[in-house]
């Protein structure tokens, strides 16, 4: 939403605005009667809610002493994606003015911008993305090693008990995304996963 009125096409490209535009709009909220909002009824309102900063959110982590913070870089081969080189640099630039390294993981889909921190930044932690088409095997976890990767991080339904092994024979962490199954969550969890990315986090605390 922005000044009162709801998005019902595509709005304005992230990268075309400055910080101060992106703050005019709201993300508290959701359309009454969207299709948003039928396949998300638990959404609670948070009406005002903005577009927080890296800075912000590595501030408010930093607050707990054992917390980590997966760091995505969003960025793709499109048009509409920002630059992964200049991506890295801003991202990684937040999290060491903060002295936040050592807490932070790097994560995403496009690898340039994961090398591009790696090589910026030899002891910055990467974990490798992947989508749900691909799964784990020995020539994959060489790229991933040979890029310094320390995890790999697909969707939950690649993560084989088969794949997993193999991905811990080469000395990586693993993750799992977008997991909104509780049963999904138990059976990664009894794995001995590293990390989950969900939409829900209260039924993974009820899990856990």
């Amino acid at each position: 939403m922005r000044g009162g009125d709801w998005m019902v096409g595509p709005g304005p490209r992230i990268k075309d605005l400055t910080l101060e535009q992106l703050w005019q709009y709201d993300l508290g909220c959701v359309r009454p009667g969207s299709d948003y909002a039928k396949t998300h009824p638990n959404i609670r309102d948070a009406s005002g809610a903005g577009i927080p900063t890296l800075e912000w959110v590595v501030n408010l982590a930093k607050e707990t002493s054992d917390f980590r913070l997966l760091v995505e870089l969003k960025c793709d081969f499109s048009d509409d994606s920002a630059d992964p080189v200049m991506l890295a640099d801003a991202a990684l630039a937040v999290v060491e003015k903060a002295d936040f390294l050592s807490r932070a993981i790097f994560v995403g889909f496009d690898w340039r911008a994961l090398a591009r921190v790696k090589q910026c930044q030899p002891k910055a932690e990467i974990w490798c993305t992947t989508d749900e088409k691909v799964e784990g095997n020995t020539g994959l976890f060489e790229i991933i090693k040979g890029m310094g990767g320390a995890g790999w991080f697909p969707h939950f339904s690649s993560l084989t008990n088969n794949a997993a092994a193999l991905a811990r024979s080469h000395g990586f962490k693993l993750a799992a995304w977008t997991v909104n199954d509780q049963a999904e969550m138990r059976r990664l969890i009894a794995m001995g996963i590293d990390a989950i990315c969900t939409d829900r986090p209260d039924l993974l605390y009820a899990v856990k």
